[in-house]
Formats: C-alpha cells, sequence, structure tokens
C-alpha cells in the first residue's frame, strides 16, 4: 500500500477547508440529494461526498456506507486530491497503490473507485465526491464527464456554504457591536452601584436578600455577554493558531489547579489519568480555554462527592483523545445532535436548575475545529456525559 502524500499547498488546503466550518456538522439534504444521484445514476452501492482533513476523510454525505470517517493514510481520496482530474481505479488488486490496503482486503472489499477533486472558491482540495464498487468495473469518457458535472454541483453547495458563512459573519459583528453597547454597558454600572449599595446601608433582610438577588442576575447577564463576545473573538483567534508541541500530563495539571482555584466552589473530585511523556500538537489558549470549559461543564451537572475523570488515550486514528466523564443526569438523545450549536439549551428539568446559556460548546467546537481536531460526545453506560478531544500529535 502506498499512503497518499500531502499536497504543497497542505497548510493553506487546510485553512481554505476549516473556513467552511462544516467538518463534523449534521447531515443536510442538499448534499445527501447528490451522493442519491450519484449512487443511482451509476448503479453503485456508495457515493460519497469525502473531505479530507489533516488526519482523516470526512463524509459530509454518505450513501451505502455506515462509517462516518476513515483514517486519511488509507483513504483512497488523498490520492485523488492531489490531481485536478478524476482519479479511476477500475480493480485496486491490480492497483500497486491500493492492492494490500486494509479497506480492499478486509471487510469493505473496495474494487473499483472514482472520486472527483472538489475545489474551494480559491482553487484549494477540500475532498472529493466518490464513487465505490464491491467489484471491478470499467469507467469510461462519458462516466468521468458525468462524475464532473456531479462534482460541479457538489462544489457549487460546498462554496454557497462558504458565502452563507461569510454574511452571518458580517451580521454577528454588527450584533456584537450592539450588544457591547447595550448590554454591557448598563449591566456593569448596575453591578457596581448594587454593590455600593449592600456594603454601604444598614439595609433590613429582605433588602438585602433583594439586593443579592438583583447582583447574581445582572452578574448572569454578563456572563451571558461574555460569551457571545468571546464567539465574535474566534475569528480573530484563528488568524493566529500556530500549534506547539505540549506535554499532556502537565498542561492538564496546571488548567485544572487554576480552576479549582478561581471556580464556582466545587462539587466532584477531579482525577487525571494521563501517561507520562504524552504530547500533543496543538495552540495553548484554545487547548486551556476548552479543557476548562468542559470541567466546568461537568462540574456543574455532577452530583456532591462524585468524580470527574479526564482521561488520555490515542484513537484508531492515531489522534490524541482528551475526555472528560462525569456521573450527572446525562444528555436526552434527541438533543445531542445540536450540543455544539451557539444557544442550544437542554430543557430538561434537573438541567435548567443550572446556570447555563448554550454557547460555551459551540466556542469549544469551533475552537476545537480551527486547530484540526474534534470535539464530540458520547452517553456513559449506567448514567453520565463523556465530552471528547481528539487533537493530533
Amino acid at each position: 500500500m502506498i499512503e497518499p502524500a500531502i499536497p504543497d499547498d497542505e497548510q493553506e488546503r487546510l485553512a481554505a477547508l476549516q473556513e467552511l466550518r462544516i467538518l463534523d456538522t449534521p447531515a443536510e439534504e442538499r448534499f445527501d440529494r447528490i451522493t442519491r444521484t450519484a449512487r443511482d445514476l451509476f448503479r453503485v452501492p456508495i457515493a460519497l461526498i469525502s473531505l479530507v482533513d489533516a488526519r482523516r476523510q470526512w463524509f459530509k454525505s454518505r450513501t451505502g456506507l455506515d462509517a462516518s470517517e476513515t483514517p486519511r493514510s488509507v483513504s483512497f481520496c488523498g490520492h485523488a486530491i492531489l490531481g485536478t482530474d478524476p482519479l479511476v481505479v477500475e480493480d485496486a488488486l491490480a492497483d500497486l497503490r491500493f492492492a494490500d490496503n486494509p479497506l480492499v482486503t478486509g471487510d469493505r472489499a473496495i474494487r473499483f473507485y472514482a472520486g472527483m477533486p472538489l475545489c474551494s472558491l480559491s482553487g484549494r482540495k477540500l475532498g472529493t465526491l466518490c464513487l465505490i464498487d464491491r467489484v471491478p468495473r470499467r469507467f469510461g469518457a462519458d462516466d468521468e464527464q458525468r462524475l464532473r458535472d456531479l462534482a460541479a454541483w457538489a462544489e457549487s453547495e460546498l462554496n454557497l456554504s462558504a458565502g452563507i458563512e461569510s454574511a452571518l459573519a458580517e451580521m454577528r459583528a454588527t450584533f456584537v457591536r450592539l450588544v457591547n453597547h447595550e448590554l454591557r454597558t448598563p449591566v456593569t454600572s448596575i453591578v457596581g452601584a448594587l454593590e455600593l449599595i449592600r456594603g454601604s446601608i444598614a439595609a433590613g433582610d429582605d433588602v438585602e436578600t433583594l439586593t443579592g438577588i438583583a447582583i447574581d442576575g445582572a452578574r448572569q447577564i454578563n456572563r451571558v455577554v461574555d460569551d457571545i463576545l468571546e464567539i465574535a473573538e474566534l475569528d480573530a483567534w484563528q488568524q493566529d493558531l500556530t500549534p506547539i508541541d505540549i506535554e499532556l500530563p502537565l498542561f492538564i495539571d496546571a488548567a485544572i489547579e487554576f480552576y479549582v482555584a478561581t471556580a464556582r466552589p466545587v462539587r466532584a473530585t477531579i482525577t487525571v489519568e494521563a501517561p507520562q511523556g504524552t504530547f500533543v500538537r496543538a495552540v495553548p489558549k484554545p487547548l486551556d480555554r476548552i479543557l476548562r470549559s468542559l470541567v466546568d461543564n461537568a462540574q456543574r451537572f455532577s452530583p456532591p462527592d462524585t468524580d470527574i475523570v479526564i482521561a488520555v488515550a490515542v484513537t484508531e486514528c492515531n489522534m490524541i483523545r482528551i475526555s472528560v466523564t462525569d456521573r450527572g443526569p446525562g444528555i436526552p438523545a434527541e438533543h445531542i445532535p445540536r450540543l455544539f450549536q451557539p444557544f442550544h439549551q437542554v430543557d430538561a428539568t434537573d438541567r435548567r436548575s443550572h446556570s447555563g446559556f448554550g454557547v460555551s460548546l459551540a466556542i469549544c467546537h469551533r475552537l476545537a475545529t480551527a486547530m484540526g481536531g474534534r470535539l464530540g460526545y458520547e452517553p456513559v453506560a449506567g448514567g453520565g456525559s463523556r465530552f471528547f478531544l481528539d487533537l493530533p500529535t
């Protein structure tokens, strides 16, 4: 097997892919319509819209395949993005690049592949529209033209996403300026005035209680404003996301020590399971922000005197996975697909008793994606939640 080479413009290509903000998003009918058409037109069992990031190929749309991603090192699409024309492999067992590829020799038994590169508006290769069959087959010039036509359709949908995102970014900037002026300034004044009142008058118990409630409410609004403004700062952060090698055990210990010293009263015990000498390729500030947010979320929903476990492991795709596991009430299945969308809240009664405005996880998801990683969630058997962050080594 020959692993796909890294394109000369890899950094620019990855930047163009990240700008789409489409990795790890839910399925969309506008893309699924394309893969269904490709499957039916070419009479193949599998058709995919595959996006190739630093370590994997992830399928924005898949017809006839259960897996949502595979390692880039064994991908056919990793080879396809090296050229400008369709990559056609009529019989994988007769091609030295793929004859002993586990996707060919294993259960998936790929024998035929045809993939047309999909490009950004700037011309960077993002991935492919590809066809897969489990038997060898011929693929003529007319077939190639049809594949090009369908790929152009997929390309237009991808670049439409980029245009919509640009417009939304401008709208967000306008909204953030409004929030900063119309909320932050008056709320800060309210908090300051109430603090002075509480500290300078001999108030009765009722007045002091009401004043405390007002202060807590104003501070809660300030937290919302802080989160909204931090969303706006993400674009600036992404302009300078230079990764370095980070020794995870030391980094996690420092982040948790700072969290315990500055956070609300800690309800659960935090345990770190990170092998010494484990390094990850990441950006310190976003990584620290994600870690402390996940731990804070776990603390808010953990029963008293339970454990929160931060564990470090290596995934099948050779990524470093940092997981944060709690023993809280968990998240209802119907809310999981929208966990990382801004302002989405889980409205179950036992969770609404805690403050939270649905933006922290969205921020963490954006930061993880910008670093070439992935933020995910999975339920824990017996109750609880596990959020995990996958990052390149």
